[in-house]
């Protein structure tokens, strides 16, 4: 998905392929991004983070809403996605902000 082959990506889940909370956040996979919340060990705020930034990277608003609502913080996820969600339709992103985590910023 690091080249936005979101239709192959989709096609791979249809077939049985499993999902990171990351990924399931940017195919808007809301099913399972719930069972990573109700499984035995629910995700860390950094993993949370990461999926709440994939989200709103992509412009997936329900995914990022459901994050934000289990703690995903706005100002350590987001990256500058605004600009990249603003120019395709549909996205959303106001509340993305920051920059990605883990990444060094330029």
């Amino acid at each position: 998905m690091a080249f936005g082959q979101w239709q192959a990506a989709r096609r791979l889940v249809e077939r049985g392929a499993r999902t990171t909370l990351w990924q399931a956040a940017a195919l808007g996979l809301i099913d399972r991004i719930e069972e990573k919340f109700t499984g035995e060990t629910p995700p860390g705020p950094d993993e949370v983070n990461h999926a709440f930034w994939s989200a709103c990277h992509v412009g997936q608003r329900r995914a990022a809403d459901y994050l934000l609502d289990r703690g995903a913080d706005r100002n350590k996820s987001g990256r500058r996605s605004m600009a990249r969600a603003e120019r395709v339709p549909g996205n959303w992103s106001s509340g993305c902000t920051g920059r990605a985590p883990g990444r060094v910023k330029n």
